[in-house]
């Protein structure tokens, strides 16, 4: 029998805490059944509001859970790991993700594919404007970035309603309504495992038509990209729904000229790797003199529009294949490429230096004789 776990919650309007409860679905005949008891879960009875509660898979049969909290002077943002019985693992009453001054709110969660999650929200601080912050948190709860957050736009005016998706390598694209041009517009950002910023400063632009652009939804494309809709005004008359795929281009090598070298040539193999946002590992492939391939050099990091030089085996003489395959940090592979090499020179083994060492001193000798011979008969003339 397969079974599978419904996760529930909500902000209760009798005491504006955050609760849950958990059901269990069978897939044979429907059936349904509450997992953690008819009074449900507590996840943060804290004093004043909790509000705009937003959950993720723990990748455990758990979740972490965040939302915006007023138990400071302002709302701020804190979030809260379950398990699979309802059980917290962290802090009582959740963990500050952000406790800036001023106004933190709207806060969205997608898990960081490693037990943790990423999260963004709007925030205020310091500004009299929204921007979008972002913060990731591991599966113990422990800040991963700067501490209350990474800006993720802090253009003019407003940015509201960020949604965010993972990219599949750790990381994130977020999307969001953004107000710095006419009217509102719509933009997004990759941010990447370490918390770097990979698009453009302050956002990629989505969609900058005419008149109004809101509320937009993201989810993954599968290759390491973002399919992101949204509600559109550009007709001036009704609500039309739009949308736009934001893609990750794989990366590109360069392709070196074949080499034509000797055994004690200093010529490499001077590969360059390209991609639209990072770099990634790579490795190099070359053959042997009966068409085996070994590995020459085994993954290592690259970085984007960097010369790779590549030495050369130089140990036998011959004609070799050197490929090199590669990733970006996206685990997106490139097109991998070929270089020939050829390699000429005399392989002198210890017998064959004796027999040239010989050679030499016979013909010093021949020489030498010949030099005698003719001294002597210009001595007889």
């Amino acid at each position: 029998m397969i079974n599978t776990s419904l996760l529930i919650f909500w902000s209760s309007a009798s005491n504006n805490n955050i609760t849950s409860t958990s059901s269990i679905k069978n897939l044979p005949n429907l059936s349904w059944g509450i997992a953690w008891g008819t009074e449900s879960k507590p996840i943060c009875t804290s004093d004043d509001h909790q509000v705009i509660p937003q959950i993720c898979s723990d990748g455990a049969g758990g979740a972490i859970i965040v939302w915006a909290d007023s138990r400071g002077a302002t709302y701020d943002i804190y979030a809260q790991r379950i398990n699979s019985n309802g059980d917290v693992q962290w802090t009582s009453n959740g963990r500050a993700i952000c406790a800036e001054s001023d106004f933190q709110y709207s806060p969205q969660i997608c898990s960081d594919d490693a037990g943790g999650a990423i999260i963004v929200w709007e925030d205020d601080r310091g500004t009299v404007d929204m921007d979008i912050y972002a913060q990731r948190v591991n599966s113990a709860g422990s800040i991963q970035w700067t501490l209350d957050g990474i800006e993720i736009c802090g253009a003019i005016d407003d940015q509201n309603y960020p949604q965010i998706i993972t990219d599949g390598s750790n990381g994130a694209i977020i999307t969001w309504q953004d107000q710095r041009g006419t009217s509102n517009d719509i933009y997004a950002q990759r941010v990447n495992s370490a918390g770097s910023i990979q698009w453009t400063l302050d956002g990629s632009a989505i969609c900058t038509k005419a008149a109004t652009q809101k509320e937009p939804q993201v989810c993954s494309d599968g290759a390491g990209g973002a399919i992101i809709t949204w509600a559109d005004w550009r007709s001036l008359s009704h609500w039309d729904i739009y949308a736009q795929r934001i893609k990750n281009e794989l990366p590109t090598s360069s392709h070196p000229a074949d080499i034509t070298t000797t055994k004690t040539g200093s010529e490499t193999i001077n590969w360059t790797l390209y991609d639209d946002c990072a770099g990634g590992l790579y490795r190099v492939l070359a053959n042997d003199t009966s068409g085996n391939n070994y590995m020459w050099k085994n993954w290592t990091s690259w970085t984007n529009n960097i010369t790779l030089n590549i030495p050369i085996n130089r140990t036998v003489s011959g004609s070799f294949k050197y490929t090199i395959e590669y990733y970006d940090d996206q685990n997106q592979y490139g097109i991998s490429d070929t270089v020939i090499v050829d390699i000429s020179g005399l392989e002198i083994s210890g017998y064959n230096i004796l027999i040239l060492l010989i050679s030499a001193f016979i013909s010093l000798a021949i020489l030498k004789r010949k030099i005698k011979t003719n001294r002597i008969k210009q001595r007889s003339n």
